[in-house]
């Protein structure tokens, strides 16, 4: 064989190596692609059938004050990804708020936090309890809400979990428990050490 057959035939395998690892890379980004559309069509239905369920309010600059926003936040949610943002200025929130009639907020010292629908998004929260009676739940959500504290529940198989507040992170979310632990405690009676901080869904 000569010098060269064996280039042209090195040049080959390679050619050939090369063609069948840009082949899987191009089957593996189709298959993220199909899986986040899939994600992407699975969160726009359930967003969906939610609106159905909440009372839209159209915000402008007179309905952007905390009591207002916090009135109207949903208390039940799908199990859907949500993002959350903070802020110590409302204003900050009418550009999100415009565009998403759903949304859950929470005010911690001067810190405001909004979460909302997002693919990839990040929200921390605490659950305190969990039943499969949901009416009992909705009845300690209404109660904690009425003592401004940003309850609200989410399904999951046949439990009914309930949840205080949106945080961007595990640190945030901890010390907000810390500081509202004994008005929830007398309303749930649910210790602090049995509650769970985690990420929604």
């Amino acid at each position: 064989m000569s010098i060269y057959e064996m280039v042209l035939l090195v040049f080959s395998i390679l050619l050939l190596v090369l063609f069948s690892s840009l082949n899987m890379t191009v089957q593996s980004m189709k298959s993220e692609i199909s899986n986040n559309s899939a994600m992407i069509s699975s969160l726009s239905n359930q967003v969906e059938a939610l609106k159905s369920t909440v009372n839209p309010v159209k915000i402008t600059p007179s309905f952007l004050k905390y009591d207002i926003l916090f009135q109207n936040a949903s208390r039940t949610l799908p199990s859907l990804p949500l993002n959350t943002i903070e802020s110590t200025n409302l204003q900050d929130f009418s550009n999100v708020l415009s565009m998403n009639e759903y949304y859950e907020i929470t005010k911690f010292g001067d810190r405001y936090f909004l979460a909302y629908p997002a693919v990839g998004g990040s929200t921390f929260s605490i659950q305190v309890l969990s039943s499969p009676y949901s009416d009992r739940v909705m009845k300690i959500i209404n109660n904690l809400r009425g003592q401004n504290i940003p309850a609200f529940d989410i399904q999951y198989g046949s439990q009914y979990s309930l949840f205080v507040g949106v945080f961007p992170n595990y640190v945030v979310a901890t010390q907000y428990a810390s500081a509202v632990s004994e008005m929830i405690f007398s309303t749930t009676g649910a210790t602090y050490t049995s509650w769970l901080i985690r990420q929604i869904p």
